[in-house]
């Protein structure tokens, strides 16, 4: 069997809160119901962890964001399952990763032991013709802003202004990505067709299909992707449900949460040299995606 260029596994909201009760509700204007399953969220980590470290060729695990619900030393526990096992793990910034550390973006970055809030890096060997950008889904809106800041203010009304619009996601825990991070994707896209390289985007809040729990911007963000032809798929968190589909012949992948229910939720992608698969464990299924046509 041919091996993977690249191979790694993916968590979404593992959103671990210690000492919580479950919790049932329903997603705001919506009629979907979810159960968070706090007390369950180390044992659903050590599980996805403990299949990750049957394949030997796996890479690196990504989170797509809300590694914690509410409390940054939540976060000791699951570094320590996967400390233990030995695998590196790469971070995106969620909603709940920054109310944890009250909208102080460096704390939560610390947390998360990340260098900067969006980044972008080959992957897998010399070999490999992948890139993974992660991105930073909580720049519009206020979610980034110490509450009560001039910036947290700002944000309040930005949201209240899109509400006002009647844009079905406008709502304070839903992001997006300002301009200037609009304009570094555009030229990091540019830079791997160059390269020749497919691009696997990655970031917390869903961008398609439309949704109230997509990114506040995401049809300008979708404009920027469109305007590439090597991006392989995008992949997020945030909407716990989980959700798949095709614009302009780009796929996004909207991995559901590891926090839902009792059946937990994880996947390990593999990246071929004309295809990307996700294998996916309980909640989360399998993918065949063929990569598009780069000219």
């Amino acid at each position: 069997m041919k091996k993977p260029e690249v191979s790694y596994g993916v968590i979404a909201d593992c959103q671990f809160a210690s000492g919580t009760p479950d919790f049932v509700g329903t997603i705001f204007d919506s009629d979907q119901t979810f159960r968070e399953c706090y007390s369950l969220s180390p044992n659903k980590f050590q599980e996805a962890f403990d299949t990750f470290a049957q394949f030997e060729d796996m890479q690196f695990v990504l989170h797509l964001g809300d590694y914690v619900d509410r409390n940054p030393d939540d976060a000791r526990v699951l570094d320590e399952i996967s400390s233990n096992s030995g695998i590196e793990v790469k971070h995106l910034i969620g909603n709940h990763d920054l109310w944890a550390t009250g909208g102080d973006v460096q704390r939560t970055m610390k947390m998360l032991k990340m260098g900067s809030r969006y980044m972008s890096e080959h992957i897998g060997g010399d070999n490999s013709h992948y890139r993974l950008i992660r991105l930073d889904s909580n720049e519009l809106g206020p979610l980034e802003y110490k509450k009560g800041s001039i910036g947290n203010q700002i944000g309040m009304k930005v949201v209240e202004d899109m509400r006002r619009e009647g844009l079905q996601q406008a709502y304070i825990w839903n992001g997006g990505f300002g301009e200037r991070q609009l304009d570094w994707l555009d030229g990091e896209l540019s830079y791997a067709e160059k390269l020749g390289e497919v691009a696997i985007l990655s970031a917390h809040h869903q961008i398609f299909p439309p949704y109230v729990l997509n990114a506040l911007n995401d049809t300008a963000i979708m404009d920027v992707i469109d305007a590439h032809k090597n991006v392989g798929m995008f992949i997020n968190g945030h909407n716990h449900g989980g959700a798949f589909g095709t614009n302009n012949g780009i796929n996004y992948e909207t991995l559901p949460g590891m926090l839902s229910g009792d059946n937990n939720a994880y996947g390990i992608v593999r990246g071929y040299n004309e295809r990307l698969e996700i294998k996916g464990y309980g909640r989360v299924s399998d993918r065949l995606i063929e990569l598009p046509v780069m000219e």
